[in-house]
């Protein structure tokens, strides 16, 4: 059976025939022209640059001794814009002045920020530490020891650096107990020097959230007040036990008048502190 013929029809095989040769260089023809070719092109310009100078003082050439910073002349317009658009923690009102705001804050950020509670815990457990009593006669430090487990200070020293560490805000608020004559005179030979025969048997840590300061013309004396919720003026209104009727009858003529009549503010009713009996930092 014969061979079918095949015919390459691609150029690349005709350079494997006897007689071919090579085309010329198409580049020799370039080299061989002459040295004033230019190229032309078709169309117009896609790119045109110029070069020109800018004179500030709007003229052309001379110095540039009129130059000058208006800012160091010219009054900035709103200087510390920044800082007067700041907020401040305090709150104006009528009765007196509170941090209400700024406190809750704080509080909410220790119950939902978890970084935030662990580190005020820390700090608050690496500054409670013991107490150690230094001086006096061993009675005398015996006495002290023993007032100090009356009054709890290791759980009070809790609550003070807690709260001393969450919102900055202190309130403590004394119950005092009365000695008798024997017992006074006891605690004299001790070496205790005491006024009174009262002694501080209780401290309360007033949350800072309710305490609002009052306003005076005196700066060297502050005055504070509990403001009293909802809550507390509903169980003082009617009391469920012997400690709410204490506290009741404790409290200022027009404050009871107030809640008798239920003349109260939605934020509550304010009941003064009375300074001799209240420690803040």
């Amino acid at each position: 059976m014969a061979r079918r013929k095949y015919t390459k029809r691609s150029d690349y095989w005709k350079k494997f025939e006897k007689n071919f040769q090579y085309p010329n260089n198409p580049y020799e023809s370039l080299a061989g022209q002459s040295d004033n070719f230019e190229p032309k092109l078709v169309g117009d310009s896609f790119y045109d640059y110029t070069a020109e100078a800018y004179s500030r003082g709007g003229g052309t050439g001379g110095t540039t001794d009129n130059r000058r910073n208006s800012i160091a002349i010219q009054p900035k317009l709103y200087g510390y814009n920044n800082i007067r658009g700041g907020l401040l923690p305090f709150q104006y009102a009528l009765d007196g002045v509170n941090v209400r705001e700024a406190i809750e804050l704080c509080q909410k950020a220790y119950c939902n920020v978890a970084i935030f509670r662990n580190s005020i815990d820390m700090m608050a457990d690496f500054a409670n530490s013991a107490l150690y009593l230094e001086g006096g006669t061993e009675k005398s430090r015996r006495f002290i020891n023993s007032w100090f487990k009356r009054i709890g200070i290791w759980g009070l020293k809790d609550q003070f650096f807690r709260e001393y560490y969450r919102s900055g805000n202190i309130f403590l608020f004394t119950v005092d107990g009365k000695f008798k004559a024997d017992e006074f005179a006891k605690i004299r030979n001790l070496g205790l020097v005491a006024q009174t025969n009262k002694i501080p048997i209780k401290y309360i840590l007033l949350n800072p959230f309710d305490v609002v300061a009052q306003r005076t013309t005196a700066f060297q004396v502050r005055f504070f007040s509990k403001l009293l919720s909802e809550y507390e003026i509903e169980r003082l209104k009617d009391p469920k036990n012997e400690e709410d009727k204490e506290l009741f009858d404790a409290l200022p003529p027009k404050v009871k008048k107030r809640i008798r009549e239920n003349s109260w503010t939605p934020s509550g009713v304010t009941v003064p502190l009375d300074p001799a009996k209240l420690r803040y930092a």
